[in-house]
């Protein structure tokens, strides 16, 4: 097996500290946000102390991806790409997230409570019997499905706080969908590298960013459909207005 990249975060140390050591799960998802055209891969490590969930991760720093009519996303990104981090032993619901505004890395820690409403229902997933959740989380409805047989309290991304590996979790209206597609709960031995080296954002000041990064992007496109009408103005070229990142951003709230 290649060696896989992973980090521990101890919470009292400085954000940088990494060391080796196995893990007991692999998940791999895909994973389309409310923000995506298309669907990502990603993958959940974890072990008794960490997990990490890395994704939407390229050697492509600017990532272009086409799968047919409506189906074009660019993405920034490195080969490390997106991680959501959190200490396994710990009670305090903190992640540490590693993400991208336009091509600049950000690091921001986020407390991430989730109150979940349990259900009798049922389904499988693959082998897994797996149980019904619903919760509202950040201007979302969600419905998850967690597999109390995979005892851990993590899921992709942010979600967490179930008693059981969240396997498939999705908005009501189904335009956020993850859902697992590989389970590996072998042991495995990995090699860490220092990777959170960026400076340190709230995460208001990582939205704000996201905010003036569209608005930049707007106006850029803007002069290109410009310059479009004044080369070819037999040819009408429409422009839609700056929407606001809550309408299609997954996280809606600050």
């Amino acid at each position: 097996m290649r060696p896989i990249v992973f980090i521990v975060l101890i919470f009292s140390a400085p954000i940088n500290s990494v060391f080796a050591q196995s893990i007991n799960g692999r998940i791999n998802y895909e994973v389309k946000l409310m923000e995506d055209n298309l669907y990502y891969p990603g993958t959940l490590y974890f072990n008794k102390d960490t997990s990490v969930f890395q994704y939407k991760n390229n050697i492509e720093k600017r990532w272009t991806r086409n799968e047919g009519i409506g189906k074009i996303q660019w993405v920034d990104t490195d080969s490390i790409g997106r991680l959501v981090i959190r200490a396994m032993n710990s009670n305090n619901p903190q992640f540490v997230i590693r993400d991208f505004c336009g091509s600049d890395v950000k690091i921001y820690i986020d407390t991430v409570e989730m109150k979940w409403v349990l259900s009798n229902e049922q389904k499988m997933i693959g082998e897994y019997l797996c149980k019904k959740a619903t919760t509202r989380f950040r201007g979302r409805d969600y419905i998850a499905w967690y597999c109390p047989e995979i005892a851990v309290s993590i899921g992709p991304l942010k979600y967490n706080g179930l008693p059981g590996l969240i396997l498939e979790i999705t908005t009501t209206d189904k335009k956020l969908n993850i859902y697992a597609t590989k389970i590996f709960l072998t042991s495995m031995q990995l090699v860490s590298v220092p990777l959170l080296k960026e400076k340190l954002v709230s995460r208001k000041e990582f939205n704000l960013c996201l905010d003036n990064d569209a608005i930049k992007e707007y106006y850029k496109n803007k002069a290109i459909i410009a310059q479009l009408q004044k080369d070819f103005p037999d040819v009408e070229v429409s422009d839609r207005p700056i929407r606001p990142r809550s309408e299609n951003a997954t996280e809606v709230d600050q």
